[in-house]
């Protein structure tokens, strides 16, 4: 088994934002943010407490609310460990977090012993002397955009549906090539993702005993308990969530669904081209996302549709040619039907 990437990956995301003039880059520490949350992204900064050149970017960060968070508990010994875990409980829930180091002659080039011992890689963004504010967001973002399809992406496979509209468990049907349905998701899966799960309690096949096998949460029912199981266990890990009853999935789908990754969004279900359903069972879910599932739970809610609700998540239309990607089988009628179209798909 792997280990657990939480220290690796949360700091994906992290940006330090160095220059030699204090004026210059507080015009651009301002910019930035506002630039930044104005496009959606949840910004978290940590800057030094000592710095009064700040005061006007701490009245800005005051007036974004819930946009923008500063923490300004750096000091020559580095950031203490009370306020160090503080950060730890909540930091993996902004898109990105900029730390604005002291500018002081014996700290330049030494961020990282400042935040040890968190390991973090040193990433550093140089003010370019006049640059404009656009120039500079430009540049994060497209630093950014490549963190973001750097992340991990696992695929978590829910086996732990009752089945009792069908009468038997779903991923164990066969298809006409005598694959079972989960064999056939895995399979698809495997060849997009960094690593799969198969997550429930269903029965699983010979052929897929060497995959980690995840339990349900007590606490909530049906597809959440098996979502909030995966992101629970790898809470650093993004997750493609595949239901059990998609026969017909293809790479195709999976491909275009990685390809809607960008900076800010935390989540892609896709909306049927016909029924305008929302399609929470076959999707992709940042890492973030785990807190608005945790969110759901809390309230009493258990469809994962709903997390819709959030602005963080996008829900494009499916292409036409790839919506039986989506088509699942709830019933011996629906199993008859799929029959009657043959499907081959690869």
């Amino acid at each position: 088994m792997k280990q657990n990437l939480t220290n690796a990956v949360m700091w994906k995301h992290f940006l330090c934002l160095q220059s030699g003039n204090k004026q210059e880059r507080e015009r651009l520490a301002v910019g930035l943010v506002d630039n930044l949350t104005g496009r959606g992204l949840r910004v978290m900064v940590i800057c030094d407490q000592g710095e009064e050149e700040l005061t006007p970017f701490l009245s800005f960060v005051s007036q974004r609310g819930g946009d923008v968070h500063l923490c300004s508990q750096v000091n020559e010994n580095g950031i203490d460990m009370p306020e160090r875990q503080s950060l730890h409980k909540g930091i993996d829930g902004y898109d990105l977090v900029l730390y604005m180091p002291p500018l002081r002659a014996d700290w330049e080039g030494d961020v990282v012993s400042l935040l040890n011992p968190w390991q973090v890689d040193e990433v550093l963004f140089t003010c370019h002397p006049g640059e404009e504010v656009a120039q500079l967001a430009e540049r994060v973002l497209n630093w950014l955009a490549i963190q973001v399809m750097e992340q991990q992406v696992w695929g978590g496979v829910l086996i732990g549906g009752k089945s009792s509209r069908m009468g038997r468990p779903k991923h164990l049907i066969r298809d006409y090539q005598g694959i079972t349905w989960v064999e056939r998701i895995v399979g698809q899966l495997d060849k997009a993702v960094d690593r799969v799960v198969l997550v429930g309690k269903g029965d699983v096949p010979e052929s897929l005993h060497h995959l980690d096998h995840l339990t349900d949460i007590s606490e909530a029912k049906g597809p959440l308990a098996g979502i909030l199981s995966a992101m629970r266990w790898q809470p650093m890990v993004s997750w493609l969530v595949a239901a059990c009853d998609l026969p017909a999935i293809t790479r195709e789908g999976i491909d275009w669904l990685l390809g809607t990754r960008i900076p800010g969004v935390w989540g892609t279900v896709p909306r049927h081209p016909e029924s305008g359903r929302l399609e929470p069972l076959l999707a992709y879910y940042d890492f973030r996302s785990r807190f608005l599932f945790e969110n759901l739970l809390m309230q009493g809610e258990l469809k994962p549709n709903l997390v819709c609700q959030s602005d963080k998540i996008v829900t494009p239309v499916l292409p036409l040619s790839m919506a039986n990607c989506w088509l699942n089988c709830n019933t011996p009628d629906d199993l008859v039907a799929l029959e009657k179209k043959h499907y081959h798909h690869t």
